[in-house]
């Protein structure tokens, strides 16, 4: 079992104008997401997120209002901080099974960072 993350930018599917240039009436248009990044990172990392104050940020982003890449910038920040600096006390929590670690769990941070800082603009959808 995994999450998957995505930042996605929002296009509207159709050539028509969002709403009529005559009345301003609003049209209905087909909401359109086009991925600019992925990530998918394994459930066993879910203690280790909560204990550096990422795990709703990552799996529940709705439940701290979390909705577009800039959003998540700042939780990222303190929680790679907060992986580095507590690192001997998280490796603890390296799942048994060897699927994901500490290491690779910064790795996949530092990578959602910088995706993040490059497309602010963009959704973030989550699929647990």
């Amino acid at each position: 079992m995994s999450l998957d993350i995505t930042l996605a930018k929002v296009t509207y599917v159709g050539d028509k104008p969002l709403c009529c240039p005559k009345c301003g009436h609003a049209w209905e248009t087909e909401k359109k997401l086009i991925p600019v990044y992925e990530t998918n990172i394994t459930h066993n990392l879910t203690n280790m997120a909560a204990e550096v104050g990422l795990y709703d940020a990552l799996w529940h982003p709705e439940r701290i209002r979390v909705t577009t890449a800039k959003d998540l910038i700042e939780p990222l920040k303190h929680g790679i901080q907060e992986m580095y600096r507590r690192r001997d006390d998280l490796l603890a929590y390296n799942p048994t099974n060897g699927w994901g670690s500490h290491e690779t769990f910064c790795h996949q941070l530092e990578e959602l960072l910088v995706a993040c800082v490059a497309n602010p603009a963009t959704v973030i959808e989550v699929s647990r």
